[in-house]
């Protein structure tokens, strides 16, 4: 489509002159407000009519975070536009807009009927445990010989295991935690145990846990769906390496859960690079370049 108006610039913003016809035409489109019979863009919106529409605009490439544009400009393909107030780009507040509801995962009654089982060593990763053999065939703790093989008699449990078994007087004797950010990172591994469902080692697919449906039995040859990722406020990841987990995910057909632990007191300095709606549904984006680091404390405070 051609369009023979010009954008100039205005503060910090941008103004489309041209016909009622081509304003309108762009509107509908979802670009810009109309206030006052001008046609107000904001700098990434007037740079994706420039590129995309050609037309001509007034100091288009200054002060613009290319980054900035390139991640809202693949969502402008998609169809999303740029939520603003009176002309201004600015972040609505948490109260002028709603959250979409919740999805609850259903809980489920899981009682373990077994002996106790006793630590009998430990090194910096795993336990050995003298155990009754149904605590891995039916309730799925810990490993039991050779993974999908049926020889190998120790039995091996995590540290998030063994520390569960022993709150519910399953397990006996000492057990030295020493992962890191082991306590939040306990807190959900144990809701989880608690609601029925069970929890593996996600190493090798960049998460914390692989997450099973309740019920779930090693013999069975159960696969994982979900791959779930505990993110503690103290912790910092590159995004790079973030993103890498994330595709590792994909890659095998799981779904990426990510887990933030609740803090006390919500913290309250997350600011979003923009707001987004597509078909009356609005969305946070916060843009993440290669080298920045993702803190624990950030996704907390989007919440």
């Amino acid at each position: 489509m051609d369009f023979q108006g010009t954008i100039r610039k205005k503060g910090k913003f941008y103004v489309y002159d041209g016909k009622e016809s081509e304003k309108n035409r762009i509107y509908a489109r979802g670009f810009g407000i109309m206030k006052k019979k001008e046609l107000i863009l904001t700098k990434e919106e007037a740079l994706f009519l420039h590129e995309m529409y050609n037309i001509k605009a007034e100091n288009i490439f200054d002060k613009q975070d290319f980054t900035k544009y390139i991640a809202l400009r693949e969502l402008f393909i998609r169809g999303y536009k740029i939520v603003k107030e009176d002309g201004k780009d600015e972040i609505k507040n948490e109260e002028n807009f709603s959250r979409n509801p919740l999805k609850v995962y259903k809980k489920y009654e899981t009682k373990i009927n077994v002996k106790k089982a006793k630590v009998i060593s430990q090194d910096k990763q795993f336990l050995i445990v003298d155990s009754d053999k149904r605590l891995y065939s039916l309730y799925w703790f810990g490993q039991y010989g050779v993974y999908k093989k049926d020889y190998g008699k120790l039995f091996f449990l995590d540290q998030y295991e063994a520390y569960y078994l022993k709150e519910k007087g399953l397990l006996e004797g000492e057990i030295k935690v020493t992962y890191k950010f082991f306590d939040e990172i306990y807190r959900i591994y144990k809701e989880w145990r608690d609601a029925g469902y069970v929890l593996k080692s996600g190493f090798k697919f960049g998460g914390d846990f692989r997450l099973y449906m309740p019920n779930a039995m090693p013999n069975k040859k159960f696969h994982s769906k979900h791959i779930l990722h505990v993110f503690p406020k103290g912790l910092f990841l590159r995004a790079e390496d973030w993103s890498k987990a994330i595709r590792t995910c994909h890659s095998v057909k799981k779904t990426y859960i990510l887990a933030i632990p609740k803090e006390k007191e919500k913290i309250r300095n997350f600011k979003p690079d923009a707001l987004v709606s597509k078909e009356n549904e609005t969305f946070v984006v916060k843009v993440l370049r290669q080298d920045d680091y993702v803190k624990g404390h950030l996704l907390a405070s989007a919440l």
